[in-house]
């Protein structure tokens, strides 16, 4: 007879009740998570930098909308090749070869010099984004083959939560070192922060995994699983579909902060403040979901696109901001459960193709939806353009999010073991 032990005995329970617990737990996922952090704090002193240079050159509001379309874009192209290079060679090799690459590219605005320069500028941010957008396959693929299985929603939810965190932090010290020491200062820094992250990431040790070879083997296809796994499609449907509204809300966050709630720019710094703090809290809800990750990838989805309705009707920035910390929570907590219940119905031998697929699709749709938003801008109000894509949000959660709970896990799990076992 067994002798029964408390829950505060067992370090997998103290692993499974914090961050912190994770962290120690899982030695070789928090060293990943620092180097992510640390080039990702550099991307916000970047992208201040960036969009004053675009103005500070141009003066137009067109200039800055080519080059957030430069950024989204990158990904269409560059993606699916990036999550077939994930399941064919080293991600740790990936990984440390593009912030190397990065490393360089992020100094290519130090040769901007008048109006003439802003084609520096756009070629400057495409190589920056192409080695981005090669990476993240890579990076997202690493996290369930360097975590237990047991651990793997809550180190999703940790990765929500510390993307938050770079937001307010990357937001706030890359204001202050633009306002303090210049734009050039800030891109130096960026640069410093990608070769920090290689190093990181150099250390770490990644256990021997099975490689995809052959297209032609069952279990190295994506496409065969997608067909078999119901729950996959259904979030890859939503990964698709929730860019829609999602863009024409990007463009309508400074739009809110600057003209709406007439607050200028403190107001845009708000709503991207509150953002933060939604992933960041939005983390923590998420890893304290048990079992029912499908439900809870529902409900904040939903949570999400509801507030973002109440936000457009809000009557000033306070309330606006309250409420999109809480959409924000909603979405932390829904794609913390959606990348689980993804990772979950694919084997691993297709983890870089289905976040290379993911991204391209959202990332796509995400820079249409945009330049869409941008156009509408011009023929709507912002409070009705914004109602409109918080229920297109809202929709897209309530029918995709329902078909997800029906789904259910076992189908998903099976059609992993199936394709493992013909692999």
């Amino acid at each position: 007879m067994s002798v029964p032990t408390s829950k505060a005995a067992d370090p997998d329970y103290n692993a499974a009740r914090s961050g912190h617990w994770l962290l120690r737990a899982e030695p070789r996922f928090t060293r990943l998570l620092a180097a992510v952090a640390v080039s990702g704090i550099g991307d916000w002193f970047s992208t201040v930098a960036v969009l004053g240079l675009v103005l500070s050159l141009t003066g137009s509001g067109l200039a800055v909308g080519i080059t957030l379309t430069v950024r989204i874009l990158t990904y269409l192209t560059v993606s699916p090749l990036a999550g077939a290079l994930a399941d064919r060679i080293s991600r740790k090799a990936i990984l440390v070869a593009a912030d190397l690459a990065r490393t360089l590219s992020a100094l290519a605005y130090l040769l901007v010099s008048g109006h003439g320069g802003i084609w520096i500028v756009y070629a400057g941010t495409f190589a920056l984004e192409a080695f981005t957008a090669l990476s993240l396959p890579a990076q997202r693929a690493s996290i369930p083959a360097l975590v237990r299985p047991g651990n793997l929603l809550r180190a999703n939810a940790l990765d929500q939560a510390v993307l938050g965190l770079v937001m307010v932090v990357g937001t706030v010290l890359g204001g202050v070192v633009l306002a303090a020491l210049g734009a050039r200062a800030a891109f130096i820094a960026n640069s410093a922060t990608f070769l920090i992250s290689a190093l990181i990431i150099a250390t770490i040790r990644y256990p021997a995994t099975a490689r995809s070879v052959d297209d032609a083997e069952p279990a190295a296809r994506l496409r065969p699983v997608i067909r078999r796994s119901p729950q996959l499609r259904i979030v890859a449907a939503m990964f698709a579909l929730w860019p829609l509204g999602g863009g024409i809300i990007n463009i309508l966050i400074p739009v809110y902060g600057f003209t709406v709630f007439g607050d200028g720019r403190t107001g845009i710094a708000v709503l991207y403040g509150a953002q933060g703090v939604g992933f960041l809290v939005g983390g923590g809800v998420a890893r304290r979901v048990g079992e029912r990750t499908a439900v809870a990838a529902a409900l904040g989805f939903v949570v999400d696109g509801a507030c973002h309705v109440f936000v457009s009707q809000a009557p000033d920035l306070a309330a606006g901001a309250l409420f999109m910390m809480i959409g924000t929570v909603g979405a932390g907590v829904g794609n913390a459960c959606a990348v689980t219940l993804a990772v979950q119905a694919a084997p691993a031998t297709v983890h870089g193709r289905l976040f290379g697929t993911l991204d391209a699709l959202s990332n796509s749709v995400l820079g249409v939806s945009m330049l869409l938003g941008g156009v509408l801008t011009q023929v709507m109000a912002p409070r009705p353009l914004g109602l409109a894509a918080g229920c297109a949000l809202t929709i897209n959660a309530l029918l995709f999010g329902g078909l997800l709970v029906r789904a259910g896990p076992r189908h998903a799990i099976a059609v992993v073991r199936e394709a493992e076992e013909t692999g």
